[in-house]
């Protein structure tokens, strides 16, 4: 009956409470009830559903199925938390106004009731599933609701409830949509922000997602229409017209020599098959057998699919192994800095970014991988440095990779 009461009768509600002692321990408790019971619950059907999902997608057992659960339990409870906190302050610092805009009937612990009990529409937050969308409409419920205990428990004009109420809320709102904007505008900022490559390559400026997203794409359509990896990464140019338009919209590259002419003369001339692979016998008439590349370089990019199955991309923890690596820096810093910072892009096409004080860790991690896959261990990328690709018997003997120079 009280929460029924709150949500649509809050004056009467307030009428039925004694005049002359007010509980303000009870009205919390209720409200401690109502947001951290609503949240627990729609967070826990959330947790159920995913553990449900894991249960019959991954072999995980009880550990898959316990801890979306436990997390979204966790986060539910720590949202009420909040809101309860949230609650508290905004009745004190509404009393604080009713109290400078003229005479009251009644004490603080008036007004903490007030706003406690009509706290009763969160109980929507307990909605399975969608609960946490309703607890939008639930709070705009709880200042209307609020406003008419106030006005009616402290017998003020409507409009000082109003004025007592409002500020917080429509500030909170106002702080917290800055806050959001901050972050995306942060977020598009790193994302999109100018990186440059090695200046053992180059200073062009390239920008993250514009050359490792597209690549990775490309060498997925790659594998699907010639049923595995490109023998040298010009290749993937060639071939794949949207990869060799993006390295050279995004690079200064497309003058390395290649074959008798240049990366980026072969890209245009890409449709003169023949022509384009008579360059190819002429740039990789020194190359090892195709079963003895480990990975080679073109300008920042270094390509480690060598010896990948070209129907990978499915299998579980093949997911995870790198296909190429784009070598960038920060302009503040060179690839020995602090600022340098490697894109991986695995056979998912998830672009991790790896700075290059965590690179012999994640290579290290890389290489345990690919040894569970009869892959040998791929070189570090500065160990990378020309045309000539790195073979299997270079790594072997641990003889350092020509520069080509």
């Amino acid at each position: 009956m009280t929460v029924l009461r709150g949500m649509v009768q809050p004056g009467r509600l307030m009428r039925s409470l004694p005049t002359q002692s007010a509980r303000p321990g009870a009205a919390i408790g209720f409200m401690a009830i109502v947001l951290l019971g609503g949240f627990a619950l729609w967070s826990l059907s959330i947790g159920a559903l995913l553990a449900v999902i894991g249960f019959f997608t991954n072999s995980g057992g009880g550990g898959v199925m316990f801890a979306p659960v436990f997390v979204l339990g966790c986060g539910g409870i720590g949202w009420g938390l909040t809101l309860l906190i949230f609650g508290l302050i905004a009745a004190t610092l509404a009393h604080g106004i009713i109290l400078i805009t003229g005479s009251h009937a009644r004490g603080v612990a008036h007004t903490i009731e007030a706003v406690a009990y009509t706290s009763a529409p969160f109980v929507l937050s307990g909605v399975p599933l969608i609960g946490f969308h309703l607890s939008f409409i639930a709070l705009i419920w709880w200042i209307i609701c609020s406003i008419l205990a106030i006005r009616e428990r402290q017998e003020v004009h409507a409009m000082r409830a109003v004025l007592a109420v409002l500020p917080i809320p429509v500030t909170l709102f106002g702080l917290y949509v800055v806050m959001i904007f901050g972050v995306l505008f942060s977020a598009t900022m790193t994302t999109t922000g100018s990186i440059t490559i090695n200046p053992q390559t180059s200073s062009t400026q390239v920008s993250s997602d514009t050359i490792a997203s597209p690549l990775g794409d490309g060498l997925i359509h790659f594998t699907e229409d010639f049923n595995r990896f490109p023998r040298h990464g010009a290749e993937l140019f060639a071939l794949v017209p949207e990869s060799g338009a993006t390295f050279l919209q995004t690079s200064s590259h497309g003058e390395i020599p290649f074959g008798n002419t240049n990366l980026a003369d072969l890209i245009r001339r890409a449709d003169e098959r023949e022509w384009a692979y008579e360059q190819f016998d002429v740039e990789m008439r020194d190359w090892p057998a195709d079963e003895d590349v480990i990975a080679h370089r073109i300008g920042p990019i270094i390509f480690t699919y060598h010896g990948m199955d070209a129907f990978i991309f499915d299998e579980g923890e093949a997911m995870d192994l790198w296909m190429f690596i784009v070598e960038v820096q920060n302009a503040d810093g060179g690839m020995q800095s602090d600022l340098a910072e490697y894109l991986v892009v695995d056979t998912s096409r998830m672009i991790k970014l790896v700075p290059a004080s965590w690179m012999d860790e994640q290579l290290a991690d890389q290489n345990q991988l690919r040894s569970d896959f009869g892959l040998p261990a791929l070189p570090h990328p500065d160990a990378v440095l020309s045309r000539t690709p790195v073979a299997k018997s270079e790594m072997d003997d641990d003889s350092p990779v020509d520069d080509g120079n």
